[in-house]
């Protein structure tokens, strides 16, 4: 008895405390969270969540801007070889068969010209371009996506294209610029 009293000793008088002291043995024998614990737990995580959510949200709006301009700009390609083969201004009809596109949001690409099958020639009708009151001149067409809210904010008036601060993606080809590559073939 004596060796198993010396070998246990420490546990033996662990044993006396807990029993002497009983507030100290009920908190022992709790156990699980308090329910501001698990408050406090939830509304860390739910934080996180948020702004991880938040973030998602800004990257997937990044990456349909992205694909937006990238249809916009396989849209200007498709009719500006057109335009330098035929050496004509792409038609409405033309645009609708071979070069439609649809935006990330859903929508078709409006495509609007300065005259359908017009020639390519000094002096061929044009569009103007007002961009939040930059104009540009001499513009051969205009591609719009209606951006997220799907709703055109780009107006035409009397040969006159205007967007002005809304969430529409644009895109425009000049003669200048058929010119130019016109040259080069």
């Amino acid at each position: 008895m004596d060796l198993f009293l010396k070998t246990n000793r420490s546990f033996i008088l662990t044993i006396r405390w807990v029993l002497k002291y009983p507030s100290i043995r009920i908190l022992r024998e709790k156990k699980g969270f308090s329910i501001i614990e698990a408050a406090f737990v939830i509304l860390i995580g739910g934080l996180v969540l948020g702004m991880a959510a938040m973030s998602w949200h800004s990257m997937l709006e990044t990456k349909r801007l992205s694909v937006a301009n990238a249809e916009l700009e396989a849209a200007n390609n498709c009719l500006i070889n057109y335009a330098l083969h035929s050496e004509k201004i792409p038609s409405t009809n033309y645009f609708d068969t071979f070069c439609k596109k649809v935006d990330p949001w859903g929508e078709s690409i409006i495509y609007i010209n300065s005259a359908d099958d017009e020639p390519i020639a000094p002096g061929m009708a044009s569009l103007a371009l007002n961009m939040d009151g930059i104009n540009k001149n001499h513009i051969a067409w205009v591609l719009i996506s209606k951006g997220s809210n799907k709703s055109l904010e780009c107006s035409l008036g009397s040969g006159t294209v205007t967007c002005t601060n809304g969430d529409d993606i644009y895109s425009y080809v000049s003669v200048e610029k058929l010119y130019e590559q016109k040259s080069r073939i």
